[in-house]
């Protein structure tokens, strides 16, 4: 099922995720809406991006900040 932003901050704050994680794998019908919520939050600085983690190439890791945090 497409996630909006909204929803995915919904989820984020009911579930308490310190983290949020994105993999290179597009093939799943709900992952092109999942990335662009993420990054949508990204944007509105409810996550962002943890550097230096050793992750693949294409792998990404957010830390909740803001209001997600907060929860």
């Amino acid at each position: 099922t497409p996630v909006t932003p909204a929803e995915l901050s919904a989820v984020l704050l009911k579930s308490k995720a310190g983290f949020v994680a994105l993999s290179p794998d597009l093939d799943f019908a709900e992952s092109a809406s999942y990335h662009k919520a993420v990054e949508a939050l990204e944007r509105g600085g409810l996550l962002e991006p943890v550097e230096g983690t050793g992750l693949g190439r294409g792998y990404r890791l957010l830390r909740a900040t803001g209001v997600v945090a907060l929860r």
